[in-house]
């Protein structure tokens, strides 16, 4: 054996003794084998799941306000077009793409 593969062991045995040593406090008892060999039928039923509505609701709300944007900065732009292309379409645009 050379020296480093000992120091490794040596260290290896300190990791275990500190890990065994954080689970001292731990109250254990071994349980109870039971084997009656039935299944419950309970054990296969899925419960009931929960509609996300508040992740339904803020979908739907982002998608209308992304929406209303997208909607109010591309008229807004074709109505601006022959004078100038203001920034606050571009930016009602650019959110709209980002909320939507």
């Amino acid at each position: 054996m050379s020296l480093q593969s000992i120091t490794e062991y040596l260290d290896d045995m300190k990791v275990a003794r500190r890990r065994a040593k954080d689970y001292e406090s731990v109250d254990y008892t071994k349980l109870q084998h039971v084997d009656n060999g039935s299944f419950v039928d309970e054990q296969f039923v899925l419960p009931a799941q929960n509609i996300p509505w508040k992740a339904i609701i803020l979908a739907s709300l982002l998608l209308v306000v992304g929406s209303l944007l997208l909607i109010f900065g591309i008229l807004g732009e074709i109505k601006s077009v022959k004078y100038c292309v203001s920034p606050w379409l571009l930016n009602l645009i650019v959110s709209g793409i980002l909320v939507r």
